[in-house]
């Protein structure tokens, strides 16, 4: 079993600033994806019309001809635009000088790559209501939900997981923006060298040969749009699994600083699920080890600091056979609970 730390105060003060000023980032981020465009006034013939412009050369939309109500289009665009301007450079800044001191305070961990993964999918509105993170990167979010860090040398790793929910998760961590926009579209708007592995179509990877896989439970595998290019893998049970209970949202520091928002499955589903795969016949050897020890830290941590995600009777009764020895054989070796952590 890893050994368990209690953050230190600082570091629980600016994790916790961390989850105030991102939302207000991302508001701010999403009203200029949202006003991301131009209105101008084009003369046709003897009137001024007010067209609305997206991109240098796109083509423009007729608002109308001027008059009364389309100036007042106008004039609330320019304000709109100009105080979506300074909301998003004073957001900015709060955000980073947090994670700037976040950084300072040993927090900075999740891999930059995961990260700019994670904030495209948010912003658009697609983490939580359509993907959940599944691999060792929901780590992170399960040590800042249990306010313990526990993870040690457990939480690296140089690809990155996600399951489609088919909208069986009932979180959702901000509103779609339009226009809707797929998984592989975000991969590619942050880095164009992304192609989907043709000999494992669940797969993209980039130059750099960082790898994104994506799940789904049997039960969702028809849910996917249909413009989603990306195929994912669907001959996993046990994906089923974690579209149960409650996810966990938390918002971390990445390597480079950035922010990074995590929505991860039920941790207790997770525990259990690892546990399970640790005994998986058909799973790499190298990863069994590495399930195991994911899966004991975190069932243990779920019972110490997370009352709140209770392994009571009702949960106890919801567990399918598969996962029932795993409680119990984790029940009975299991440290006792403990008083107190100290720094």
């Amino acid at each position: 079993m890893n050994a368990q730390y209690n953050y230190s105060d600082a570091q629980r003060r600016e994790l916790a600033n961390l989850q105030q000023i991102y939302p207000v980032w991302r508001g701010a981020k999403q009203l200029s994806i949202k006003l991301n465009y131009r209105l101008r006034w084009e003369r046709r013939g003897e009137r001024e019309y007010l067209y609305k412009r997206v991109g240098k050369e796109g083509n423009g939309t007729s608002l109308g001809p001027r008059n009364p109500e389309t100036e007042a289009l106008f004039e609330n665009f320019i304000v709109g635009k100009r105080d979506c301007q300074r909301g998003m450079e004073d957001a900015q800044a709060a955000l980073a000088e947090n994670l700037a001191i976040c950084g300072a305070l040993g927090l900075a961990q999740l891999p930059s790559q995961a990260a700019h993964i994670l904030r495209a999918a948010d912003l658009y509105g697609l983490l939580g209501s359509r993907y959940l993170v599944v691999g060792t990167n929901a780590m992170l979010a399960y040590e800042l939900e249990a306010g313990n860090r526990f993870a040690f040398g457990l939480d690296a790793t140089k690809d990155f997981d996600l399951a489609f929910t088919g909208g069986k998760t009932s979180f959702l961590a901000s509103r779609p923006v339009e226009p809707a926009i797929t998984l592989f579209d975000v991969l590619q708007q942050i880095d164009a060298t992304y192609t989907i592995n043709t000999e494992r179509s669940f797969q993209a990877i980039n130059s750099k040969t960082y790898e994104v896989e994506l799940l789904a439970a049997p039960s969702v595998r028809g849910e996917l749009p249909a413009e989603e290019r990306l195929s994912p893998l669907t001959d996993l049970f046990e994906q089923e699994w974690l579209l149960l209970g409650a996810p966990v949202f938390q918002v971390v520091c990445a390597t480079d600083k950035s922010p990074a928002p995590i929505v991860a499955p039920d941790p207790r589903w997770m525990a259990l699920h690892k546990l399970w795969l640790a005994e998986k016949p058909t799973r790499k050897a190298l990863k069994k080890e590495k399930d195991k020890k994911q899966g004991l830290a975190l069932l243990t941590c779920v019972r110490d600091y997370m009352p709140h995600y209770p392994m009571d009777d009702a949960f106890l009764a919801a567990l399918p056979h598969e996962l029932r020895p795993h409680y119990d054989e984790w029940l009975s070796d299991a440290p006792p609970k403990p008083a107190a952590w100290h720094d």
